[in-house]
């Protein structure tokens, strides 16, 4: 499994002039953890990309680099938190399909395939030319089809209460066909 790891800088566009100052300063931190990033050292690249986003916390890009920079680290719950904030603030299609790749590969690899292959669905929703996220999709759909159990995030937790409850219905019939205190006198 790979995930995608195109830093993405931020895009200037059309600047109103109060916000200027702001943006040129996120996009020089994202830029500086851009470069942190190429030269491998993710703990400057990850101090950059917060940088940014304590200047803009609305920044989809740094989010994206962020969540990249902490998969590096081999830290992915912080990076699918990244990814997951970031995502809904993304518009380019693209760079959406990116975070929900990433956001499948982190799933996949902790064996929690149907939620990875909504991801990947999504993907491919927002780019249909990514033949990695297919590949991937029908990978995560084959190793569900192999082990079913994986179907369902909580699948282990409802067998366990489902026997759970059983166990108590069971006693409550036991403890109702038992003369209590009060019908013995």
């Amino acid at each position: 499994l790979k995930f995608l790891c195109v830093a993405v800088a931020g895009l200037l566009g059309a600047i109103a002039p109060q916000r200027a100052g702001a943006q040129s300063r996120e996009y020089q931190y994202i830029h500086q953890g851009n470069k942190s990033y190429e030269a491998k050292d993710y703990a400057a690249a990850e101090e950059s990309y917060k940088r940014a986003l304590s200047v803009n916390p609305n920044s989809s890009r740094a989010y994206y680099n962020l969540g990249n920079t902490q998969l590096a680290q081999k830290h992915p719950k912080e990076a699918m938190e990244a990814y997951e904030k970031g995502v809904g603030m993304e518009k380019n299609k693209l760079v959406k399909a990116m975070f929900y790749h990433n956001m499948g590969v982190i799933l996949q690899s902790q064996q929690q395939f149907a939620p990875a292959i909504d991801c990947y669905k999504n993907a491919l929703r927002n780019n249909p030319a990514d033949e990695e996220a297919r590949y991937n999709l029908l990978l995560c759909q084959h190793q569900l089809k192999k082990n079913p159990q994986q179907q369902r995030p909580d699948a282990g937790k409802n067998d366990k209460q489902d026997g759970e409850d059983k166990q108590k219905k069971e006693e409550q019939k036991q403890n109702e066909s038992k003369p209590t205190q009060s019908q013995q006198n």
